[in-house]
């Protein structure tokens, strides 16, 4: 890739923002598959294609500098039992059980348990400001869980597929923050896409077990979707926030993640017919609040 300057302030705007418009996305095209094929194998293809798609590009361009070292094979294998089998496969699970609206709004919530998480393993202080923002964060989480009902947030009563989600979110941090070891010595597409492939394995012995036997029942509109999980929330998506991340640094580029949310509800409400409450609005609110309270500087 050729170096990218901020020379252009307005073209990386605009760059960023189709970024979070392709990843707010991914919920409603995931909810569509799924009415087809189960989450697990949908997980599975989607990161076979994206992981091969990356090693292959990864290979052109590194040589065999692309190959992992026998010590990074293990936090690559957790790595993709995390990005993969637990933020994937459990995401989309979770959207068996609950809207698209919930999951980008309850996904919006992953940088504050990456900072917690990091604070605990990573011994990387938390200051009160940051532990402020988690704290809001973690109330719109709340909300959003109880879909508004005091009722239900007194007896406990939350959506299954809401907690799913935030299971998800563990996983994504964890693949994180154990990402910074193997990036140290691979490129960040290197590593992605290893990643990926380790996972791709997990969820196949997974679809196995599940009685899976190789037949993608997919109708037309349907593999578009697919495809669009695959190539415009996957490849595209990934290699445009590189992009803008080495243009204005990851701080800066990191505030149009706050963006997501508000795509995902428009989308899920445009293409789902999925009703938007109160209390999503509430809750948005918090999250991105908070969460930029806490990564704010």
């Amino acid at each position: 890739m050729e170096k990218i300057n901020n020379d252009n302030p307005t073209r990386m705007i605009g760059l960023l923002t189709f970024t979070a418009l392709l990843w707010g996305g991914n919920a409603v095209a995931a909810k569509k598959v799924l009415t087809e094929i189960s989450p697990f194998v949908v997980t599975m293809l989607r990161f076979a294609v994206f992981s091969c798609i990356l090693l292959l590009a990864s290979w052109y361009r590194e040589g065999r500098k692309f190959l992992p070292l026998k010590r990074q094979i293990p936090t690559l294998f957790f790595m993709g039992l995390c990005g993969t089998v637990v933020n994937n496969g459990v995401q989309f699970t979770g959207l068996m059980y609950s809207t698209a609206i919930n999951c980008v709004v309850i996904t919006a919530f992953g940088p504050a348990i990456t900072g917690v998480l990091a604070a605990i393993l990573l011994n990387d202080h938390l200051n009160s400001r940051q532990w402020t923002g988690v704290a809001i964060s973690s109330i719109g989480v709340i909300v959003i869980a109880s879909g508004g009902s005091w009722a239900r947030l007194v007896s406990l009563s939350f959506n299954w597929g809401d907690a799913l989600f935030l299971f998800a979110c563990l996983g994504w941090s964890l693949y994180s923050i154990f990402g910074r070891r193997v990036m140290n010595e691979l490129s960040p597409m290197t590593t992605t896409a290893w990643a990926g492939l380790f996972g791709t394995l997990q969820m196949l012995v997974l679809c196995l077990l599940q009685g899976f036997e190789g037949s993608v029942p997919l109708t037309g509109p349907n593999w578009a979707w697919f495809g669009y999980m695959c190539i415009g929330s996957g490849l595209v998506a990934f290699t445009l926030w590189n992009v803008g991340v080495a243009a204005i640094g990851p701080n800066r580029a990191s505030f149009f993640i706050n963006l997501i949310p508000l795509f995902g509800i428009v989308f899920s409400v445009l293409l789902l017919g999925e009703a938007v409450g109160w209390f999503h609005g509430v809750a948005a609110l918090l999250i991105i609040s908070g969460v930029g309270l806490a990564t704010r500087g």
